[in-house]
Parts: C-alpha cells; sequence; structure tokens
C-alpha cells in the first residue's frame, strides 16, 4: 500500500530537532508515512532564513510550501499531511487555507486563538503576551529560559528538571533564532484563526494535554462545538505542552491510531 505524505512542523523556540530526537517517534512515522520535518524560517537548516514584521505572510507561507513541494515529487492533489506542534498548528491552519493540496491536519497543542480576545476567553492573557513580547527584546537568554519552564509545567516534578535539561540542551546545541524571528513567530500566534479553521473541509485531528499551561485544556469545550463529523480529539493525560517528549507512550499510541 502506498505511504501517505507526512509534513511536521515544530513550534516556538525549537528546530526540527525537537522530533529528530525521538527515534521510536521517527521511527513510527517512516513506517506509516512518507515523511519531511520541516525547520521554519530562522530556525536549524533554516536559520539564515529571515523574515520580520515588514515580510508578508504570503511570502513566509510561499517559502515553507516551496519546501514541501520541492521535497513530494509528483504529488496527487490532496496528498499532503500536516503535523503542526503549537505555533506548527497555527501554521498548518494557514498552508491549508492556501494550498488546496494539504489535506489532513494534525494539530497537537494548538490554539487557533492563541491570546484571549473580546470574543475569545481561552488562551493567553493580552498583558502576559504582551509582556513576553517586551522581555524577549529586553532580555533574550532569561526570557528564552522562562519560556523552556512554561513549556513543562502539568507534569510531575520529579520528571521536571530532566526535560528542562533536554530542551535546554535542544535549544543551546542548535543555532538560535534571533529576536527578529521569534517576534515575527508572536505575530502569528497572535492571529486569530478561528474563522479559517471553522472554513477548512479538511479533516483534522487535535491533540491535547490536560495539563497544557500555554494552551489550556478547556478549549476541548469550543472544539467540541467546531468539530466536524470526521474530526477527532485526543487527549494526553498528566501531560504538557511537550507531549512528544514528556509523554511518548502515550504520543505514540495515538499515532498509531492515524
Amino acid at each position: 500500500m502506498q505511504k501517505k505524505n507526512l509534513v511536521i512542523i515544530h513550534g516556538f523556540l525549537q528546530s526540527s530537532e525537537i522530533f529528530y530526537k525521538n527515534q521510536e517517534i521517527i521511527n513510527i512515522l517512516h513506517s506509516k508515512y512518507n515523511l519531511l520535518i520541516i525547520d521554519l524560517p530562522g530556525y536549524g537548516k533554516n536559520h539564515s532564513i529571515k523574515f520580520n514584521n515588514a515580510t508578508k505572510l504570503n511570502n513566509y507561507l510561499d517559502f515553507i510550501y516551496i519546501q514541501i513541494q520541492s521535497y513530494f515529487n509528483n504529488i496527487n492533489s490532496q496528498d499532503i499531511n500536516i503535523l503542526g506542534w503549537s505555533l506548527g498548528g497555527n501554521i498548518a491552519i494557514l498552508l491549508a487555507q492556501k494550498y488546496p493540496i494539504i489535506n489532513n491536519l494534525i494539530l497537537l497543542c494548538s490554539n487557533p486563538c492563541f491570546v484571549i480576545n473580546k470574543t475569545n476567553n481561552i488562551g493567553m492573557e493580552q498583558s502576559i503576551f504582551e509582556n513576553f513580547h517586551n522581555n524577549l527584546q529586553n532580555n533574550y537568554s532569561k526570557t528564552i529560559n522562562k519560556f523552556l519552564k512554561l513549556q513543562l509545567l502539568g507534569i510531575e516534578k520529579i520528571k521536571f528538571k530532566i526535560y528542562y535539561d533536554q530542551l535546554n540542551e535542544l535549544f543551546n546545541s542548535n543555532k538560535k533564532p534571533n529576536i527578529e524571528t521569534l517576534l515575527f513567530n508572536l505575530d502569528i500566534l497572535n492571529l486569530d484563526l478561528r474563522e479559517s479553521l471553522i472554513n477548512l473541509e479538511n479533516k483534522i485531528t487535535y491533540i491535547l494535554s490536560d495539563n497544557d499551561y500555554l494552551v489550556p485544556y478547556e478549549i476541548i469545550k469550543y472544539l467540541n462545538i467546531i468539530k466536524k463529523p470526521q474530526d477527532i480529539i485526543y487527549t494526553i493525560e498528566n501531560s504538557s505542552h511537550i507531549p512528544h517528549l514528556t509523554n511518548t507512550n502515550n504520543f505514540l499510541d495515538i499515532l498509531h491510531m492515524l
């Protein structure tokens, strides 16, 4: 049977290495899919590619799509599936909205409206988001360190330091995204993509963590309202914002069902 094509898009701060680190996940995905794990502009292999606030979002999406298109030769229409983690999930929504060839989406710990606004009360407080934005420019290292810890809130304390050390090592072992790249990423996270998500005809699989600090689990109420009959919602219990790292076996169980 012919394998399906799967693209994985990482989240804020971490490159594709956050997935390559776990060989068990990679092996399972390779057995099921023609697999591409991309680096967003400004990260990993694409560290030298710069986008900033003055750059049109369309150009950013085109750059990502060209990577996908060049990797999968002779692809058929509606033959690309995307697994997007956190920020990567928001980018997956934008790609599916723009390119009809995108088929199924797997949104891992992703909130289509990451920041609370007048019509959305599930997400990060606007004041906290703005403070993070400002602190990133004023004290890069301290702010990054704080964000790494926020990603792990929700897991057992005994495991916290183990995974924090892993995240810190991953971040520091690669070329770090510059402030310009991260601020552009924050602009994407500040978009309200709820209408875009609702209008997608693609099948969507949502994977949530019940103790996720950055994407509150209460978002499941909203997703249950908007989901289409073919959409599926999975919950990983006792997990954080990075279940593929902290709860690998539970994450793998879900991958086997997809």
